[in-house]
């Protein structure tokens, strides 16, 4: 192997090693770790939509106290939540529209967070072809990166079901409604909620 070529494999080598936190050191599974640091509920604002009508879908992500998740606009690094949707034909869902999130300073880096419950919300429509008292399955898979002290990913897969009406249905998701007052309010407002600094 030429003196270049070895050198190029030793400095990706640290770039590496220097990106990747170690959190293996006690026999557990990075992505198990993962998987039980951010608690993920899937939740629709109406248990009943009627055919052709709309609703919101709320992902709701929770991080363990002292972890962290990240904004779709990560910052200097982190990376934000993905979703991989399993939606029936007759479901069609638009934009996603986040809370605001933390702005996080720690040694000149700066990033955006969620340090607590973060509900993503999408518009949700019925289409004209479906069938009425169908039971309607909606399912996703997630995929994001949980950070404190060290920085793991983690995966949960969250389904629901809603029913297919003739007519509008009699009023939300009874439940719920605290959170989807606070998720509107929230949602889509471009504003920080502050700056934590580390």
């Amino acid at each position: 192997m030429s003196l270049l070529r070895r050198a190029v494999f030793i400095i990706v080598g640290a770039v590496f090693a220097l990106s990747v936190p170690i959190v293996a050191a006690a026999g557990i599974p990075a992505h198990f770790m993962g998987d039980h640091l951010v608690r993920v509920r899937l939740v629709p604002q109406a248990h009943t939509i009627a055919r052709g009508g709309s609703t919101w879908l709320a992902v709701e992500l929770t991080p363990a106290p002292g972890w962290h998740i990240y904004w779709r606009n990560p910052g200097d690094s982190g990376q934000p939540p993905t979703i991989a949707w399993s939606l029936p034909r007759a479901v069609t869902l638009g934009t996603t529209a986040w809370p605001a999130p933390e702005r996080l300073i720690s040694g000149g880096i700066t990033t955006y967070v969620y340090n607590s419950r973060a509900t993503l919300l999408l518009p949700l429509k019925i289409g004209p072809g479906a069938r009425i008292g169908q039971d309607t399955p909606l399912a996703a898979d997630l995929s994001w990166l949980v950070c404190s002290n060290v920085c793991v990913p983690g995966h949960a897969h969250v389904s629901t079901r809603v029913e297919i009406a003739r007519s509008e249905p009699h009023g939300a998701n009874p439940g719920e409604s605290a959170l989807f007052a606070a998720a509107l309010a929230f949602a889509a407002t471009g504003e920080l909620h502050g700056n934590v600094r580390l």
